[in-house]
């Protein structure tokens, strides 16, 4: 498991070396920034402008109410037995018709009571209604800062949307005054569902937008730069360039991750070494011994199938790790490999043949695929033996 652990690290560590994982990483980082950007400028100008338009709307809507309203209706409405008051009863249907005329969510007015407290004077509904505010009552503890500011002689303008059970709400708050002085305040409710909708659909929108260029800029950068810098487009890292088969540390990956896997019954492994390699290199030289490697491999490959794993390990020394295997069908292929390189092979003065072992994975035998490999190494260097002992 160490070993494993120990591998995985590496390797991950070795691939961010690779330059397809440094520009996807690189794109991805300067996506997000974009992305970032974007959202940024999107509710500085796009969002805030919303938030004008509709400070826009609140105002006309202010001052068609401020022309109409009775300040004495504020000034003297103190508790909810005042609902009956002409003055109340004025204000409540000159609120009730700028809520049916003009689209307004809610309209009610607020004042300071006697002892500083700020208590609702007139809604805009009717006393009947499950919503209805009533005079004299506390407001909310959530409305007060606002308020306080509203008070201060300020219009205080949200610079936020508020989703509440009626919707996304854009809520104003508006100094009424007389004399030159703050007598109360009108609070103004537009419902916002239809911008604030859009604009949460847009950033989305963005934001899936980046999401996939991201996933497109992996996938295609992976491709490219495989391309430009490995024309046969192979993973150099984990390939072998002269055969074109995998190479020791693909088999070292794959091993461990084989062996991690509980089901490991069906694995077959075998191990193949070239004789008389040196001796070709020595003799003939190495480029004969270079075709010598690449012969065998071919001989490897023309006798595998999709539920093979080809690697070279070493310098004459090849692994086969293969998947729903039989004894039976490792012997058949073991003799096809055989025969397949007596067909290719040159006709040198050098004597050349394979050796060939191999070993099913087999838990009452096995702690590990890698006790499978050395039983198979075993095998495989009999076969080495008899070959020398033959070639003397």
């Amino acid at each position: 498991m160490i070993n494993f652990l120990k591998n995985n690290y590496f390797n991950k560590k070795k691939s961010f070396y690779r330059v397809d994982i440094q520009v996807s990483i690189f794109t991805i980082i300067i996506l997000t920034i974009v992305y970032l950007l974007l959202s940024y400028f999107y509710y500085n100008i796009a969002f805030k402008d919303m938030l004008r338009s509709l400070g826009e709307q609140t105002n006309l809507v202010f001052s068609y109410v401020d022309e109409n309203t009775n300040i004495d209706a504020i000034l003297n409405i103190n508790t909810a037995e005042d609902v009956d008051k002409y003055e109340y009863r004025n204000n409540q249907k000159l609120f009730f018709r700028t809520r049916m005329y003009t689209g307004v969510n809610d309209i009610y007015s607020v004042k300071k009571n006697i002892n500083g407290d700020y208590i609702y004077v007139v809604d805009s509904v009717e006393k009947s209604a499950y919503n209805f505010k009533a005079p004299g009552t506390l407001v909310d503890e959530s409305l007060i800062p606002s308020l306080d500011r509203a008070y201060n002689g300020e219009v205080v303008y949200p610079d936020k949307i508020i989703k509440t059970n009626f919707g996304k709400v854009y809520k104003t708050y508006i100094p009424v005054y007389q004399r030159n002085v703050v007598a109360g305040v009108v609070v103004i409710e537009l419902l916002a569902n239809h911008q604030y909708d859009t604009y949460i659909t847009i950033n989305i929108a963005m934001f899936i937008l980046i999401f996939i260029a991201c996933i497109l800029v992996i996938f295609f950068s992976n491709i490219l730069f495989k391309r430009i810098s490995n024309p046969s487009f192979k993973d150099i890292f984990n390939s072998d360039q002269l055969t074109k088969l995998k190479n020791r540390n693909a088999y070292e990956l794959d091993i461990n991750n084989f062996n991690a896997q509980k089901a490991k019954h069906l694995i077959g492994i075998y191990t193949i070494d070239l004789n008389n390699l040196k001796k070709v290199n020595d003799t003939l030289g190495h480029n004969m011994g270079d075709k010598y490697l690449q012969l065998a491999a071919r001989a490897l490959k023309l006798n595998s199938n999709k539920n093979m794993l080809l690697y070279r390990t070493g310098g004459d020394e090849f692994v086969i790790i293969s998947l729903e295997e039989t004894l039976d069908n490792m012997e058949i292929v073991k003799n096809k490999i055989y025969d397949t390189f007596e067909k290719i092979k040159p006709k040198w003065n050098v004597k050349t043949s394979l050796s060939i072992g191999y070993a099913l994975y087999d838990d009452s035998l096995d702690e590990s695929l890698l006790a499978t490999f050395t039983r198979a190494d075993k095998n495989m260097y009999v076969q080495k033996q008899k070959f020398h002992n033959n070639d003397k």
